[in-house]
């Protein structure tokens, strides 16, 4: 009886801090600010990590989101030199490694209207 009482405040007490842990927060309804306070790898410094990886350019566009339970800075980068299309580049929040990097073209990069 003791034993099996133990397991349950051990239950409860393992429950209680997961669902307190900003991983595993609720995210739906998580704000942007919200999200730059976990990030511990800022706007700035994604950005800079982003364009080195892209060889320069000029970012269209910067969202910070969570993708598969993960913090993630993307952001939309011009290519310059004339080249046309769009990088885009995943940058981890919490580390500040390259997710991806991914060329569009720039119609696929445009948006679309209805």
């Amino acid at each position: 009886m003791n034993s099996t009482r133990a397991i349950h405040y051990v239950l409860l007490f393992v429950a209680s801090c997961g669902m307190s842990s900003p991983g595993f927060a609720a995210t739906p309804g998580s704000s942007q600010s919200d999200l730059e306070r976990e990030a511990t790898v800022d706007r700035t410094r994604a950005e800079q990590l982003a364009l080195m990886d892209a060889h320069e350019g000029t970012v269209k566009r910067a969202r910070l989101d969570r993708d598969n339970g993960k913090l993630v800075w993307t952001f939309d980068i011009s290519q310059y030199h004339g080249r046309s299309g769009i990088v885009e580049v995943q940058v981890d929040a919490t580390t500040g490694a390259i997710i991806s990097s991914n060329v569009k073209t720039a119609q696929a990069a445009a948006p679309t209207s209805k």
